[in-house]
């Protein structure tokens, strides 16, 4: 596709495309930076509401400073369209490298996994303090940078499109969202923390438990998982919000917990008894 302007930006090439937005690779013609920018789709413009939803919760994001969750650079309101200029990461996102692992039959090493989980949950406990929600946490808004560390993007992407309501009914993998915000409630805290269960359930299961896991293109499940690390998903997973973990790092350090005891048997880990928040 020819480049063409987004806003003052040189736009090249699409990277991905939803029922939300369309999300391009370009470049800052003044610094000759790579960027991504999210375009969001024209209809949303027709909500008289959008306009400053959008404006109050990207100059909330451009204030977030976090390794782990992507810079936000500007943001722009066209006639047409909004804009979120993001910082540009080329290394992929982690359903993509998911998908790649179960084509060859493998899975993430259980100490990747914790590398994993405790960059996502350090954001998540990093942007709650800041009074930011993610509410569309998955494998596909999980990148990785130049040196492969994972970014978490979009976060507040489901408030922005949410009818007014918070409840981002227009957003999110239905695998992931918390119980109580499928039914059409608001976005919270411990729905992200459910929404990191998931992950975590699905990195160990092979499936997020709102999928079954026939037939998906997802990594294999660990095997002989112990009934503790059982427990430990349920509690993560638990519909009620008050019986989850407190925090990303209480779920952190339970899972690198079981990784460090000695299991009997099997190679099997054992989470769900650090109550860390």
């Amino acid at each position: 596709m020819a480049e063409h302007m987004l806003g003052e930006y040189v736009a090249h090439r699409l990277i991905a495309r939803s029922a939300v937005a369309e999300v391009w690779a370009a470049v800052d013609p003044d610094l000759d930076r790579p960027l991504a920018i999210k375009a969001f789709l024209p209809h949303f413009m027709a909500d008289p509401t959008f306009a400053p939803r959008f404006r109050r919760q990207a100059k909330r994001l451009a204030a977030l400073h976090h390794p782990a969750i992507v810079r936000v650079f500007d943001f722009a309101l066209l006639d047409t369209q909004a804009l979120l200029v993001m910082e540009y990461l080329p290394g992929g996102t982690l359903a993509a490298r998911l998908d790649d692992l179960a084509r060859r039959g493998q899975t993430l090493p259980p100490q990747e996994v914790a590398a994993l989980l405790d960059a996502v949950a350090g954001a998540l406990d990093y942007a709650h303090a800041q009074g930011v929600l993610h509410g569309d946490l998955r494998p596909a808004n999980i990148l990785f940078n130049a040196e492969g560390d994972p970014v978490v993007c979009d976060f507040g992407v489901a408030q922005i499109v949410a009818a007014g309501t918070g409840a981002g009914e227009q957003a999110g993998d239905a695998a992931y969202r918390a119980p109580e915000q499928a039914a059409g409630g608001e976005i919270t805290a411990a729905g992200d923390l459910y929404a990191l269960g998931a992950l975590l359930h699905m990195l160990l299961m092979g499936h997020a438990p709102g999928e079954l896991s026939a037939g998906l293109s997802t990594a294999a499940p660990v095997p002989n998982l112990s009934p503790a690390v059982q427990e430990g998903l349920a509690r993560a997973t638990s519909v009620d919000p008050a019986a989850r973990f407190p925090s990303g790092r209480a779920l952190v350090e339970a899972y690198r917990a079981a990784l460090a005891a000695p299991v009997k048997g099997t190679a099997s880990v054992e989470i769900g008894d650090a109550d860390a928040s």
